[in-house]
Parts: structure tokens; sequence; C-alpha cells
């Protein structure tokens, strides 16, 4: 999950971490000296990759920094990785979101290629047909004062939010399925916008 500097919380997919070069000029002794320090960015853009330096090193190469999760899936394309969450991230409000996966998309739970009965094929295998069904997953995260069941937390609100989870599922059975619980999440960056301009 990410919040900018504006509130707006998203869900993210995946997310790289890659750095920004600083630009120089001279001072007014023609000395060289930093005009804009460097620092580290976070993209959901694939396309932007090649614009930035590696965040780390890996085998003697600089490489960006992955973190993704497989819980979550939703339709995007390669400059749009994740979906806009409607609340508050903050201490007694809520945010909430839906994912939607439709009944061809390659990742959703009834669609099996080599199945002749959920690969979306007709009897002769030689036009569309809709075997498989969409799933809709309405999800709500609630933020609580008090943290969820768990490790101690001496910074809870601010390196650490938590609180209750709940999500509806319709489309996996006739009647929908709810689940919940408590979650928790935790701070991993300070960097507050996605996918900026390689030039600073």
């Amino acid at each position: 999950m990410h919040v900018d500097s504006t509130g707006q919380a998203r869900l993210l997919k995946d997310v790289i971490q890659m750095w920004r070069d600083g630009t120089y000029t001279n001072d007014g002794s023609g000395n060289l000296v930093v005009d804009k320090p460097g620092r580290y960015v976070l993209l959901t853009d694939d396309t932007r990759i090649p614009r930035f330096q590696g965040a780390a090193v890996r085998d003697g190469e600089p490489v960006g920094r992955r973190l993704s999760t497989v819980g979550y899936d939703f339709p995007t394309d390669p400059t749009n990785n994740f979906l806009n969450l409607a609340g508050f991230f903050t201490f007694g409000q809520k945010l909430s979101g839906t994912l939607m996966l439709p009944f061809d998309h390659p990742t959703n739970p009834y669609r099996h290629k080599f199945h002749p009965d959920h690969d979306n094929l007709n009897a002769r295998f030689d036009g569309p047909a809709t075997e498989a069904y969409s799933t809709t997953r309405q999800i709500e995260l609630e933020f609580t004062t008090a943290p969820p069941s768990g490790p101690a937390s001496p910074d809870y609100g601010y390196s650490v939010m938590g609180g209750n989870y709940r999500e509806t599922i319709s489309g996996l059975h006739k009647t929908n399925l709810f689940v919940s619980g408590a979650f928790r999440l935790t701070r991993v960056s300070l960097i507050a916008d996605l996918n900026p301009s390689p030039i600073p």
C-alpha cells in the first residue's frame, strides 16, 4: 500500500525502488557543488525503469528493489500497477476498494487454458464462449487506535498501523463469501510520490 502527499492511498501489485541521480552546478568560486541531491524513487510504471539507476548492487550490477504481493490481483497495464482506494489512512477511518477479475483474465481462478470446460472456447474450440466466472473482491480496512493482537510495537501509529480487515467475495460460489480478521502494515519507505520524473 502507498499513501502519497495528498493522502491518496493505493493498493500496489508491486513497486520498484530505484535511484535518481542528482545534478551539479558551479558555485561563485567555480567549484563543482551539488545543486539537487540524488534520491531513491518508487516506480509502478515499468516503462520508466530504464530511465533510472539501480538502488542496490547484485553481482556487481546496479538493480532495483522490488516489493510485490501475491495476495491481490486486478487488471493493470505496464503504466498502471495500482488501485486507488476510497477513504482515509488514519485512526478511526476506513479504506475500501473493489478488485474485479473478468472471466477472461489470465489469473482468474476459474480459467484453465488446457481444461476444455474452463478455457472460454466453444465445444469445437474455434470460437469464444464464456465458461469461467468473473470474480469480485470488496475489501475494507478499518484502522484502530489499539494495535491488533501480535508483537507489541512501541511506535504504533507511525511505522506500524493496523486494525480490522473485512472482505466480501462474489463469483466463487452461488452466495457471497465473507472473511474478516486483523491486519498489520509496516512502513518500509517514506517516499511520498510514485513514478516521478527522471530529471530532478
